[in-house]
């Protein structure tokens, strides 16, 4: 007999064992095996509170807080016998408490209450208020806007493809940083034709979102867009080439501009609708109007004709041959058999017409310059009458100048034309990109024949679908038009003009076209917290951006992923940001070679929707490191060149994109108590931690797997900042925080404030690389090495004086804005620091954090801080 059967187990018996079991594996953190042996257990002792308890424990570690909350009440239940103060229901209310915190009381009232319009409003308030630190901090005698990019350089490419054209639903697309927008009328030819194949079957509509940061780009499409609008008019069309392709433009289509113009601005005053299938908001019309208004008056004179062409043709002759010694002969193609053309524009700055328009309005300049041709020992000789007739009867192209950029370059003293690096030739040669067969087959021996070409394609498109498509003009810039977009809390979207009604706009697209603005505002990053949740969800949608400003920084896509994202591989950066790569990217084809093109356009589509599995997850204790090693990346970036570099990469982002990121990670399916976690560790102000700030320029895979020794390190510098932003985010992020409230301030002690400081002193402040940094005057000067002082490691400055500055001498802050005209920062920011400065000898100071050098004297906090109204508009 054996000794099972002389002494039977009970069934209590074996539900302790298997309680025991689940205990083991419970401290391994297998999560899930653990609660497989508790739900074992209850099946055999169910009127037994203890694995009911253990049910909640493992519930709530991994996340599922509803689950938590059923077994916690269920084994209250079977104790209420016992007095509230014994230790296991005291233990059980604790994680029930926690649990409805996580949960915001209720999972139903958390997933209504970020659909509702009052919080999608709130998330985008913030956005637009706390943002990433892209402000314009610029140089008084330097730039103080973003420069004007008129033309393009790369060929164009049409974003659609079979599995796109295969829905059945309506299309819609997004192109940002349009400039020019070549990208965007190729799509409309290709688009045209896919349709005429597929005959009159298909009754789709399409939607385009053009967006820029400038409201120059966007005024020169709606002339464009306009004129194109009017198919068969051969004027309207040559106007469209003048503006698109040439430096300067003949009488003729420089009077059908201002006619355009003219036209435009009447209805863009009156608010009416600028055709059946434009449609620009209210709130966008005035920046627009102001280009509109200074191209109508000819710039007000500031240039005239001969300027216009002689410097255009100097700046242009300077790029090619920077393109030749970069690219070399071969990479720089020239357009077949339009050897004269050529020679016009290099010799007088002119792009001509066809014969028939020349008859008609250029017979005489026609004549003077027919037989320029190239001479052997180089450019031909201009023809002095030629030259007359020019300056005296053609016109600048006014659109290639922003009037806000030519206001402020060279400190707004310049009056030499903008470097727009124009090249009628090369503008010509990149939209088709023929060979001598395909021009010889076409018939095509000048630009003018490829332009129109190119153009009268585009006008037919338009004819085709105009009356199902909207085309709908933003300024904004990029990430914070795409999250208000994704909030569906956008303002340009307010009033409905005719029949285009933005209630009825996508708030999801089946292309995201952002080029290469992520190199300059976040990379990676923002091309998966920005561009994928825009993303119509299925496979054939696609984000599409590529890597211009930087390629020669990064050796391995891998490698450019893991500086953005700190995470090392193409399979963590697809499950931590619900994407997948498509293998169809163009980038892909010499992936993981020295071959490897990183200028190509790789493209991201939507991953799976459903959330990680617990196995799936990092640990908690990585989970942690990862965001503590985002955070010193984000305040103490890598001294880096203050000058521009093919190799240079910029640290644009701040605080803010923490919240981001944690938003990100519970969505995935992270644990909300372990997010919380994170910010309430973050706001103690000592950490202790295994990550680092960077240590080199550009994150090596090695660097950030690197576990490093685990050491206290003081971020306390950084907390005012930090615990004022989770008092604002706080009501955004879609779980409870479990800290104690002492941490962050109230909302209404949460102050906006602005300073104004003297003009910096030498420093170019046109790019993402600035903090405002208090410093207590009574610690002794400001420190020479700011970073050191700052850097609480092995590599940093650990003697007692930069230690007393780091715990209470020093605040810095990522999320500001400076306002150049009045040389103004304003800033939230919890008061009670702000009094605490001002009642103590506190001065504020702006920094560098490329060069970390010091930007400005120092300002009194205790003069010069004026207070403004708190975060729910009370004005204390």
């Amino acid at each position: 007999m054996s000794q099972s059967e002389a002494h039977p187990v009970s069934a209590e018996e074996r539900s302790v064992q298997a309680r025991s079991r689940g205990n083991d594996l419970y401290r391994k953190g297998l999560f899930d095996a653990a609660t497989k042996a508790y739900f074992e257990a209850v099946t055999l002792s169910r009127n037994d509170p203890a694995p009911l308890s253990n049910l909640s424990a493992v519930q709530f570690e991994l996340g599922n807080y509803a689950g938590s909350q059923l077994y916690a009440e269920k084994a209250l239940k079977l104790l209420q016998s016992e007095a509230d103060t014994s230790p296991k229901k005291q233990k059980l209310f604790l994680r029930l408490a926690k649990a409805k915190l996580l949960m915001l009381q209720d999972a139903k009232s958390v997933a209504s209450r970020l659909d509702s319009a009052d919080s999608l409003h709130k998330s985008a308030m913030i956005v637009s208020l706390l943002y990433r630190k892209s402000f314009s901090i610029v140089d008084p005698t330097r730039e103080t806007e973003p420069e004007y990019y008129p033309v393009g350089h790369d060929y164009p490419s049409p974003e659609l493809d079979e599995p796109m054209l295969d829905l059945k639903q309506d299309l819609s697309w997004l192109f940002a940083g349009i400039g020019d927008a070549r990208n965007f009328f190729a799509t409309l030819i290709h688009l045209r034709s896919n349709l005429r194949i597929r005959g009159t079957h298909d009754s789709k509509r399409f939607h385009f979102t053009l967006l820029d940061l400038k409201p120059a780009a966007i005024a020169k499409i709606l002339i464009m867009l306009h004129l194109l609008d009017q198919t068969y008019d051969t004027e309207a069309l040559a106007c469209v080439v003048y503006v698109y392709g040439s430096l300067i433009m003949p009488a003729f289509a420089y009077n059908r501009l201002q006619q355009t113009i003219i036209a435009l601005m009447q209805k863009l005053r009156k608010g009416a609708p600028l055709a059946s299938w434009i449609y620009v908001s209210k709130d966008q019309r005035n920046a627009i109007l102001r280009h509109l208004d200074a191209w109508k008056e000819n710039l007000y004179g500031k240039y005239d004709t001969r300027k216009f062409r002689e410097r255009g043709v100097i700046i242009a002759r300077d790029k090619q041959i920077d393109r030749l010694a970069t690219l070399g002969p071969s990479e720089v193609r020239h357009l077949p058999f339009c050897e004269h053309d050529d020679a016009l524009f290099w010799t007088y700055g002119i792009v001509m017409p066809d014969d028939k328009t020349l008859l008609k309005h250029e017979s005489e300049l026609a004549e003077l310059v027919k037989d320029l041709d190239w001479q052997s020992e180089g450019l031909p000789v201009a023809d002095q009458k030629a030259l007359e007739i020019i300056d005296a009867t053609w016109k600048p192209n006014v659109t290639l100048v922003d009037i806000d950029w030519d206001t402020v370059r060279d400190g707004g003293n310049s009056k030499d034309i903008p470097d727009f690096c124009f090249d009628s030739p090369d503008v010509a040669q990149k939209l088709f990109n023929p060979d001598e067969d395909t021009a010889r087959e076409l018939g095509v021996k000048s630009f003018w024949g490829w332009f129109i070409m190119f153009f009268s394609h585009v006008s037919k498109s338009i004819k085709d679908i105009r009356s199902r498509t909207c085309v709908e003009l933003v300024v904004s810039e990029m990430n914070e038009c795409l999250e208000r977009l994704r909030y569906d809390a956008w303002s340009t979207r307010g009033e409905k003009q005719g029949k285009l009604d933005p209630a009825l706009f996508p708030r999801t697209y089946n292309r995201v076209q952002i080029s290469n603005i992520p190199d300059y505002v976040g990379g990676a990053l923002s091309t998966f917290l920005y561009g994928v949740p825009l993303l119509h969800p299925d496979d054939s949608s696609a984000v599409i951006s590529r890597i211009l400003l930087n390629w020669p920084a990064f050796k391995t896509h891998e490698r450019f992923l893991t500086e953005y994202t700190l995470l090392t591989d193409v399979t963590s950066v697809e499950k931590h940001f619900s994407v997948k790569l498509r293998e169809d990217s163009s980038s892909l084809r010499n992936w993981g070679s020295d071959a490897l093109e990183l200028q190509d356009y790789t493209m991201w589509t939507v991953g799976p929707s459903k959330s990680l599995r617990g196995d799936q997850l990092i640990s908690r204790e990585a989970n942690e490191k990862y965001f503590q090693a985002h955070l010193l990346k984000i305040c103490l970036p890598y001294p880096r060149s203050i000058h521009v570099t093919n190799t240079g990469v910029r640290s644009p982002l701040n605080i803010t994109v923490l919240f981001r990121l944690i938003g990100q990670f519970h969505k995935i399916g992270y644990p909300a108590h372990w997010l919380s976690e994170v910010l309430g560790n973050l706001l103690e102000g000592t950490i202790m931690t295994n990550a680092r700030a960077p240590r080199k320029e550009v994150l090596t895979i090695k660097e950030a797997q690197k576990t490093y020794p685990s050491t206290s390190m003081c971020i306390k510098p950084w907390i005012a900042e930090l615990s004022t932003l989770v008092s604002i985010w706080k009501d955004v992020l879609p779980f409870g925080l479990l800290f104690s409230n002492d941490l962050i301030p109230n909302l209404n002690a949460v102050r906006q404030y602005t300073i104004k400081f003297p003009a910096p002193n030498g420093y170019s402040l046109e790019k993402s690389v600035f903090a405002l940094v208090f410093l207590n005057s009574a610690q002794g000067p400001p420190p020479t090495n700011l970073r050191a002082t700052l850097l609480d490691d092995e590599q940093g400055d650990r003697s007692e004086s930069a230690k007393k500055i780091r715990e209470s001498g020093i605040h810095v802050l990522s999320t500001f804005k400076w306002t150049q005209e009045t040389r103004t920062v304003s800033f939230w920011l919890r008061s009670d620091v702000v009094e605490t400065m001002k009642q103590d000898d506190w001065n504020a100071y702006l920094w560098r954090l490329d060069s970390w050098g010091r930007v400005t004297a120092g300002v009194s906090v205790r003069d010069h801080v004026v207070s403004g109204p708190n975060w729910i508009g009370e004005k204390v």
